[in-house]
């Protein structure tokens, strides 16, 4: 070896060459020049990157994770931790939001009046504990129990399926069951009940037929509704005058489709009739005084024109009111009392 050779110091060496999967595309590229700056780069010991010396062989050595690094020489894994501590952020709102909320004071009140004792549980936080009897409690006065309704006055008002229905046929039904003056009586029953139901001739010999019936209430018992009819007659005795007989009331099973059409399931059955009403409403109260003509010839003027010859028989009055009896007659020349009612004027 020529000793001159030996004193040349060593040059730089050569870059290392880019490899195939490293070199630029067709439409041009960065990976190559990520792949010269690599090479180009050394570590504090002045030995380059990308070839490193063992003993006298290089050794060709790729660092995979310096290529992942971007532009400003950041690693890739920071836009991850970005994301996960985004996932967690949301989750933390999601689970504030969505925690159930602390239970309530409950207050028990005993039925009617408020009393002084209140059972009251409160969540108090963890230390010394709170007298109830220091917590001020606000409320406002209960109002007494209204009176218990029972069960067959609520259902009174409940309407039921087929009630026309059925009250239009138990009412047709009594109309003719209760009528023995027709000769057609028979064929009208047949046709008005089941074909089970066997309708027992008339024994009597006393005329009768019914001038006036109403259905009063319908309840639902099983398959069928009960109909509850009320009716008065008039019954003449071996062809003399008629009497009006008194208001009577019976129950008629009905049983109704849903195409509306009904039949009567079995005979009448007798009940009593409603009673008379003993309290709620109260009527007026009145003082007997002697009215002006000018009140007389107002109340007059109330009744309908075929009133023939009114006269007032009697007259009362309130503070607010006059009631005035006053007799007429029918278009059959039969007088009958009626009332009116005539406002007091201001100041009379």
């Amino acid at each position: 070896m020529d000793p001159r050779d030996a004193q040349q110091p060593a040059g730089p060496p050569d870059p290392a060459p880019v490899p195939p999967a490293f070199q630029d595309g067709p439409g041009g590229g960065s990976v190559s020049e990520a792949w010269r700056r690599f090479a180009g780069r050394s570590d504090p010991a002045g030995r380059s990157l990308g070839n490193q010396a063992v003993g006298d062989e290089v050794a060709e050595h790729i660092p995979w994770e310096r290529l992942t690094m971007d532009a400003r020489g950041q690693p890739g894994w920071i836009p991850y931790a970005l994301g996960v501590v985004i996932v967690a952020l949301a989750a933390t709102v999601i689970w504030l939001f969505r925690a159930p909320p602390s239970e309530p004071t409950v207050i028990t009140l005993g039925p009617g009046p408020i009393e002084p004792e209140l059972s009251v549980t409160n969540r108090q936080p963890a230390g010394d504990p709170v007298d109830v009897a220091e917590l001020p409690v606000t409320s406002e006065p209960v109002a007494e129990s209204a009176q218990v309704v029972s069960e067959a006055d609520l259902l009174a008002f409940v309407p039921v399926e087929g009630d026309a229905a059925a009250r239009a046929r138990a009412e047709w039904f009594v109309l003719d069951y209760f009528s023995n003056s027709d000769a057609s009586r028979d064929a009208k029953l047949a046709d008005a009940v089941r074909a089970h139901v066997e309708v027992p001739a008339i024994t009597s010999d006393r005329a009768s037929y019914v001038d006036w019936v109403r259905s009063i209430t319908v309840r639902e018992e099983s398959d069928r509704l009960i109909v509850t009819v009320l009716y008065r007659s008039l019954v003449s005795e071996a062809g003399g005058p008629y009497q009006t007989s008194s208001v009577r009331a019976v129950d008629v099973p009905v049983a109704v489709g849903v195409d509306g059409a009904s039949a009567v399931l079995d005979l009448p059955t007798p009940v009593s009739v409603p009673a008379r009403l003993e309290n709620g409403a109260v009527p007026a109260v009145w003082e007997q005084a002697e009215p002006a003509p000018e009140v007389e010839a107002r109340g007059i003027a109330l009744l309908p024109p075929d009133i023939g010859a009114p006269f007032i028989v009697l007259a009362q009055r309130n503070e607010t009111a006059w009631r005035l009896v006053i007799e007429g007659s029918d278009q059959f020349g039969v007088r009958w009392p009626y009332v009116v009612s005539v406002p007091v004027e201001p100041g009379s």
